[in-house]
Formats: structure tokens, C-alpha cells, sequence
């Protein structure tokens, strides 16, 4: 047993900041080929749902039942990467005419928030991840130049669909804090090296199931194989391996081991499985043509 002590300096916690923002492209259920989000300027969570419903029986409550809980969030910038067009409901033409009003797309985002006590300003830093992410139509103003010249400042609003994480509840929102004591430094080392990515490796965002995969026990390095083609018969032969799965990206689907006939023009993926990452000079795409 010990007394409660209010204020201790290592205790007086406080987050600040936004930073190191990086977009990845939704494809075939995976979150991949990131790109840095600059100039950032607010990132704002407002979850909502897990609203009280009081069911009665025998003149009192019976049970509160509460809604489901959903995550949303408002990014403010000085810019958006040029990949997010996309995802803005713009595309352009072969000529440059940029037409908007177009389908969005999914994507997954993270950001960095500083995290620091009294005693110590800049313990450590939160990698806040959202998946699911889609951009609403955001509103737009351009003002004239004054004596008091301001950058424009555009927001997006964004609404997610939650993925599954095993042992939980599905979610679209997870988050990783350095100064948390079970967290093997080691390992956020090998998971930041995923996100940002490396010389050798391409940025990509894991699933929450992955990352708690790689928090744990780190990462294994690995080297994709192409996969064998058969021109004359069409036949694809994906290598066995637990270290990678083979996406076919037309589909969506993993493909099987062993033999794989195709019936049309299909590109695919190589994709490290939990707890891996590629390493050395390889190539994880592919296409392959029909006769």
C-alpha cells in the first residue's frame, strides 16, 4: 500500500504538436506506397457513437446499452501530397485538366504527436494510425494579399471503416506511445522503419494485428521470389513461403501456392507477412500478360 502523491514531476504528462505525416494508398486491403503529408497544421480526432440506449423492465433500468463507437478526424494543411487527388475526388486528363467531382478512394494516414513530462519536455512521441480513411468534400476560401499576409489553409474532413484487430473489437484508429514501458525500443525502431520506410524499402502502413506482431517479437528480413511463368500454358507458379504472400491486385485475393492458370492480363504483389519486412534489392510487382 502506498499514499497517493498528486503533481510528481515524471507524472505530469502533457502531448504537443503534430507532425511527420504520411499518407498511404488503399489497394486490395493493404496500405502501401507511402508518401509524406508536409505541412500540417492541425489533426483533429473526434470519435463519436457509444451513446447510452437504457433499456427498462420491472420499473427501473434493466442494462445501458451504448451505440457503436466510431472514428473521424479533421486534418488541417498548408498542402496535400499530390497523390491525394485521388482520394479528393480529383483526376486529370492526359493534358493537365484537373476534373473533380470523381470517386474517392480509401487510404490509411499516421502522424506524430510529441509526448513529455515536467521533468522531462521530450520523453517520447505518440504514432497516431488511422485506417479506412475517406475525405469528404471540404470547404475552400481564398482572401486577398493585405499588409498581413497569411498562408492558405485548406481542412479535410475524413470518415474510416474500422479493420479487424484479433482479440478486440474491429477498430480504424490505434496508436503507439515510445515512453510507454512495455514497449521494446528495439522493435518501434523496426516498426517506424516500416512506415517511413528505408533506402532499400518502400513506406508502408501494417494492419493493427502486425504491428502488435512486430512490437512484440520485431522483424524478420526477407527477400520476395518472382514467381515462375508458364507464357505457353498461362500458368503462374507462386514459391511457398510464409515470409510472403502473392496478392493478385486485380482481385484483391492472396494467391494459393504451387500452380495458378490465368485467364487474364493480371499484375502481382509481393507482400511480407506479419512480422517481416523486404530487405536487399528486390521487386514486389509484377505483371503478367495472356496470350
Amino acid at each position: 500500500m502506498s499514499k497517493i502523491v498528486w503533481d510528481k514531476l515524471d507524472e505530469r504528462f502533457f502531448d504537443q504538436g503534430v507532425s511527420r505525416g504520411v499518407m498511404y494508398d488503399g489497394v486490395a486491403g493493404a496500405y502501401v506506397d507511402g508518401v509524406p503529408w508536409n505541412g500540417l497544421v492541425n489533426v483533429t480526432q473526434s470519435p463519436s457513437g457509444a451513446e447510452p440506449n437504457k433499456q427498462y423492465a420491472d420499473n427501473i433500468v434493466y442494462v445501458n446499452l451504448l451505440s457503436a463507437e466510431e472514428f473521424s478526424a479533421t486534418i488541417e494543411a498548408f498542402m496535400a501530397p499530390k497523390k491525394f487527388d485521388k482520394y479528393n475526388g480529383v483526376a486529370s486528363t492526359a493534358n493537365g485538366l484537373r476534373v473533380s467531382g470523381q470517386n474517392r478512394g480509401v487510404f490509411g494516414f499516421c502522424w506524430r504527436t510529441e509526448r513529455g513530462t515536467a521533468e522531462n519536455p521530450t520523453a517520447g512521441f505518440v504514432i497516431n494510425i488511422a485506417y479506412g480513411c475517406q475525405a469528404s468534400p471540404s470547404e475552400k476560401s481564398n482572401a486577398t494579399k493585405s499588409d498581413t499576409p497569411e498562408l492558405t489553409s485548406y481542412s479535410w474532413s475524413l470518415s474510416t471503416t474500422p479493420v479487424a484487430v484479433e482479440g478486440f473489437e474491429p477498430t480504424a484508429f490505434v496508436s503507439v506511445d515510445s515512453t510507454d514501458p512495455n514497449i521494446n525500443p528495439a522493435n518501434l525502431t523496426a516498426l517506424l522503419d516500416i512506415l517511413y520506410g528505408t533506402v532499400n524499402t518502400d513506406p508502408r502502413l501494417p494492419l493493427p494485428d502486425e504491428i502488435d506482431e512486430i512490437l512484440g517479437n520485431g522483424v524478420t528480413a526477407v527477400t520476395p521470389i518472382e514467381p515462375a511463368f508458364d507464357e505457353a500454358t498461362d500458368t503462374l507458379t507462386v514459391p511457398v513461403s510464409a515470409d510472403v504472400d502473392y496478392v493478385n491486385i486485380n482481385t484483391g485475393d492472396v494467391l494459393p501456392d504451387g500452380p495458378v492458370v490465368l485467364t487474364e492480363d493480371t499484375i502481382v504483389e509481393a507482400r511480407p507477412t506479419a512480422g517481416r519486412t523486404f530487405t536487399g534489392v528486390y521487386v514486389d510487382r509484377w505483371l503478367y500478360q495472356v496470350a
